[in-house]
C-alpha cells in the first residue's frame, strides 16, 4: 500500500475541490503525517519540471493541483471567466483583506462612494464574511476575507498579501 500513497495523494488533489491539508490526507488514508509530507514534497518535486503545465501548490493552509502562473495570459485566452469580479467588487475586496476586520462604513469612507452591491457579491461568492459586530454605535457588522479568498487569489495566509505602496 506504501507505494501506492504518493500516487493516490496525487489522485485525490486532482479531484479535490478545495485544498486539503496534511492532517486531512493523513486522516483520509490513515498514514501517519511525516509519510503525508514527504509524498507531498515527491509530487512537488515532480512537478516542478518544466515538462509540466501544473504544480502542487500551498494554499489557504492546504495543498492543490493548479496551472502554473507563467502560463497564466496564455490560459486565460482559452477560458475566460463570466463570472469575474468587477472593479468596484476587487476594490472593496482589496480594502477589506487589507483592514479586516472592517464595516461596512469604514470600506464606503475608502472608497468614497456606498459598496452595498460590492460587498453582497463578495458575500455571495464566499469570498468575505461577517466576522462579528464592531462596538462603535450602532454596532455595524465586521467583514474579514475568507478561505475562499485565499485560493481565489493562490495564497497560502492573509500574511501572503503583497505589500501596499
Amino acid at each position: 500500500m506504501d507505494s501506492q500513497i504518493t500516487p493516490l495523494i496525487e489522485s485525490i488533489l486532482f479531484l479535490s475541490e478545495k485544498p486539503l491539508t496534511e492532517k486531512e490526507l493523513s486522516i483520509m488514508l490513515n498514514v501517519n503525517i511525516d509519510f503525508i509530507r514527504n509524498s507531498l514534497q515527491q509530487l512537488i518535486d515532480i512537478y516542478a519540471s518544466e515538462l509540466h503545465g501544473i504544480q502542487i501548490k500551498k494554499v489557504a493552509n492546504g495543498y492543490c493541483m493548479c496551472t502554473k502562473s507563467e502560463f497564466g495570459d496564455i490560459l486565460k485566452n482559452f477560458f475566460q471567466s463570466e463570472n469575474r469580479l468587477s472593479e468596484a467588487a476587487i476594490e472593496t475586496l482589496a480594502i477589506i483583506a487589507y483592514n479586516q476586520p472592517v464595516t461596512k462604513i469604514r470600506v464606503d469612507e475608502i472608497r468614497g462612494i456606498n459598496s452595498e452591491k460590492s460587498i453582497q457579491t463578495l458575500l455571495e461568492r464566499g469570498l468575505i464574511r461577517e466576522s462579528g459586530r464592531s462596538d462603535s454605535p450602532g454596532r455595524p457588522i465586521l467583514y474579514e476575507t475568507t478561505d475562499n479568498f485565499l485560493r481565489y487569489f493562490g495564497l497560502n495566509s492573509i500574511k501572503d498579501l503583497p505589500d501596499i505602496e
